[in-house]
C-alpha cells in the first residue's frame, strides 16, 4: 500500500494521525480515501469486507471508486469471440441485466455497511465499455441485451449513466473531466 506522506505545517499525517516533533494528534475522520478498482461482480469478497472495515475505522468523508463494475457481459474486447464467450459464460455475465442487478445489490450492501462516507464514482475505462457498446450500436446486434441496451441508449441521450437510477443517496457519479479536490489534492 502506497500512501502519500507530506511534511507540511511542521507535521506528517498518515491515515488518521498527525505526527509533530512532540506529539501525535488523532483525527476522528479522514478527508478522503481512494480505493482500488472494485470490478463488481468479480470482487474478492474477503478484500471487500476488509475494505468496509477500513472505511468504518477511518471514517473518510469521501471514498473514491474507480471501475465500480466489470461489465463483462458487454465488454468490447470479447465482441465476435463466440468460442471464448461460450467457454466463459457465468450467471453474472450471461446478460447485462444479471450483471446490473448483482452490481446494484452489492453497491447497496456497501452503502449500508459504510453509510458515513460519501462515495464518488470516477469515470473509468470499464464505464467506457458501456458507452462504447451504446455509441457503436453494438447493443442492436446483441439479442440478449438489445432491449436493455435501447433503454440505456435513451438514458445516455438524456445525460444519465447506467447506474444512476439505482444508486443509494451516498453514491454519486463525478461528471466526466470535472475536478474534485480534497485538501488541495486532485482526486
Amino acid at each position: 500500500v502506497t500512501r502519500n506522506l507530506i511534511f507540511k505545517n511542521d507535521c506528517i499525517c498518515d491515515l488518521n494521525k498527525c505526527y509533530t516533533v512532540d506529539k501525535v494528534i488523532v483525527k476522528k475522520e479522514l478527508p478522503a480515501m481512494i480505493l482500488g478498482d472494485l470490478h463488481l461482480p468479480d470482487e474478492d469478497k474477503y478484500a471487500l469486507k476488509k475494505t468496509e472495515d477500513f472505511i468504518n475505522t477511518y471514517n473518510p468523508k469521501y471514498t473514491m471508486l474507480h471501475d465500480i463494475a466489470s461489465w463483462n457481459s458487454i465488454c468490447h474486447h470479447n465482441f465476435g469471440k463466440a468460442l471464448f464467450n461460450a467457454q466463459n459464460i457465468t450467471f453474472e455475465n450471461a446478460c447485462l441485466g444479471n450483471e446490473m442487478k448483482i452490481v446494484v445489490d452489492k453497491i447497496w450492501d456497501l452503502s449500508r455497511a459504510c453509510h458515513n462516507t460519501e462515495f464518488k464514482i470516477v469515470n473509468s475505462n470499464h464505464d467506457a465499455f458501456v458507452e462504447k457498446w451504446l455509441d457503436t450500436g453494438e447493443f442492436v446486434k446483441d439479442k440478449t441485451n438489445a432491449r436493455l441496451g435501447a433503454e440505456l441508449f435513451m438514458d445516455y441521450c438524456d445525460g444519465k449513466r447506467i447506474l444512476d437510477p439505482h444508486l443509494p443517496s451516498n453514491f454519486k457519479y463525478l461528471p466526466k473531466n470535472e475536478s474534485f479536490k480534497v485538501c488541495d489534492f486532485e482526486l
